[in-house]
């Protein structure tokens, strides 16, 4: 198991674990709200057989990662961190990272793409939230209520399993979840930051990306009304946008649909970074 480091950040330490041929390109890669970075495991076998250097974090208060004040807590501040993990690992104006997120964190890396654009050679959003608008209140309370002790780890973990609609065991995902949650403070963590997002003030400056984006969603997503008519929107906001409906996914492919997460990945990683496959 790659061994866990940390980059200093202003507001503490930032974990992450990196693999992969230390000359490749680079793929730093960005996991959603309540979830670890554990979560990119299923992709990584395939990302690093084509040459590719990974890089996974762990969101603030999530992981091992350290906790945050709640302002902290958003995806300007998950943009800060991918694009200060990238640049830690060597990414340059003349060498750009790849950035992936999941769900909010894919919120995140479409910052750090408006934001930097040097150092970003491109992005990939799956299952893509923009969290742009307030939530009814009546939402609001039932996080206030999930996600309390003692039953907030088990209910987080629950819920997670509800947004995975293809036929996938993610058991021992769910299980790294709850011991997570179950650690001092992370609850709280969790809540903080869902309660930031519901608030729906948070700016993707999606619209303002100029580099190549792949926008993953799941035809059952639970998290979209219309999931189809959700990615169209991605497609129609940013200017070079390549849309992948996966038929029959939820809110994880990563989980649900690793072969072709990673077969998209790899693509655009080998258009806009120079990626090479090694396996030859």
């Amino acid at each position: 198991m790659t061994t866990t480091q940390h980059l200093r950040r202003p507001f503490g330490r930032l974990a992450y674990t990196v693999d992969g041929p230390t000359d490749g390109p680079l793929v730093v890669l960005v996991p959603g709200m309540g979830d670890l970075r554990s979560t990119w495991a299923p992709v990584l076998p395939e990302l690093h057989a084509h040459g590719y250097r990974t890089a996974a974090l762990d969101l603030r208060g999530h992981g091992e990662t350290d906790p945050v004040d709640p302002e902290g807590h958003g995806v300007e501040g998950i943009a800060g961190d991918a694009l200060a993990l990238a640049e830690h690992l060597g990414a340059t104006p003349q060498r750009p990272a790849v950035l992936v997120g999941s769900s909010v964190g894919a919120g995140g890396v479409a910052r750090a793409a408006a934001d930097r654009p040097d150092l970003v050679a491109g992005v990939a959003l799956l299952a893509y939230a923009a969290n742009d608008g307030a939530a009814p209140g009546a939402v609001r309370a039932q996080v206030h209520v999930l996600l309390r002790r003692p039953w907030g780890p088990r209910a987080w973990a629950w819920f997670y399993s509800t947004l995975v609609k293809a036929p996938v065991d993610v058991r021992s995902h769910l299980d790294a979840l709850r011991r997570d949650l179950a650690r001092p403070g992370h609850l709280e963590q969790l809540r903080t930051l869902a309660l930031r997002l519901l608030e729906g003030h948070e700016d993707t400056r999606l619209a303002d990306v100029t580099v190549p984006v792949l926008a993953i969603t799941g035809s059952a997503d639970p998290e979209s009304k219309d999931p189809a008519a959700t990615l169209r929107g991605v497609a129609q906001t940013a200017p070079h946008v390549t849309p992948v409906l996966l038929d029959g996914v939820g809110h994880y492919p990563q989980h649900e649909a690793p072969a072709a997460v990673a077969e998209h990945l790899v693509a655009l990683v080998d258009r806009v970074a120079g990626g090479v496959d090694r396996r030859a």
